[in-house]
């Protein structure tokens, strides 16, 4: 409420510079996404992104919002707007390789994956999204040695334990395959990246 009453007196102020509206736009934003309300969310954060278009931060939250929401294309678009501005943020291209693996469109992450991995030492999330990859493309066996290094690197990565099962049993290891089926842990679906703005909410 403070944060809105903010906002409101920035509105009404018509001499608000636009990157004083675009900030108090971005803090109701910010507050509405952290709790989850996504569809108040988003007007807040587009209204951001327009008066402060050159601030990587409103697409990076924008990109979450669609991601969360399973908007795919719309979460790739501002992923990739963030990436214009900052092209070695980690945090965007880990989980941009992770929207374009969900979307089928490996080639594309392929290459985030490759330049995440160059950005190192690699974190036990962008192991995950290379296992991930490989695993959509049949490479079982680079699919078992990335999920195994995030799991080396992270022992509570849970989510690297079911595609590790799967890599395991096509490549014939079926004792293996069943002990990692046993430690999955379905409240645990990502591993995400070190990620400073989301950690902020």
């Amino acid at each position: 409420r403070g944060r809105y009453d903010a906002l409101s007196a920035k509105i009404a102020a018509r001499s608000t510079p636009d990157s004083e509206l675009a900030a108090a736009y971005g803090d109701v934003g910010q507050i509405l996404l952290a709790a989850r309300y996504l569809d108040s969310a988003e007007p807040a954060l587009l209204n951001a992104r327009t008066l402060a278009p050159q601030d990587s931060t409103w697409p990076y939250y924008l990109a979450q919002l669609y991601r969360q929401r399973g908007a795919l294309d719309q979460a790739a678009q501002f992923f990739r707007d963030v990436l214009a501005k900052r092209p070695d943020d980690l945090a965007a291209l880990t989980w941009l390789a992770a929207v374009e693996i969900d979307r089928g469109r490996h080639t594309e992450a392929r290459l985030l994956v490759d330049r995440a991995l160059q950005i190192g030492p690699p974190s036990e999330a962008v192991q995950y999204q290379a296992g991930r990859l490989a695993l959509a493309t049949r490479d079982f066996a680079a699919a078992a040695r990335h999920l195994e290094i995030a799991l080396q690197r992270n022992p509570r990565a849970a989510a690297a334990h079911y595609p590790l099962a799967m890599a395991y049993r096509a490549l014939g290891r079926q004792k293996d395959a069943e002990t990692r089926l046993r430690l999955r842990d379905e409240r645990n679906s990502e591993i995400p990246p070190p990620d400073p703005l989301m950690e902020r909410l």
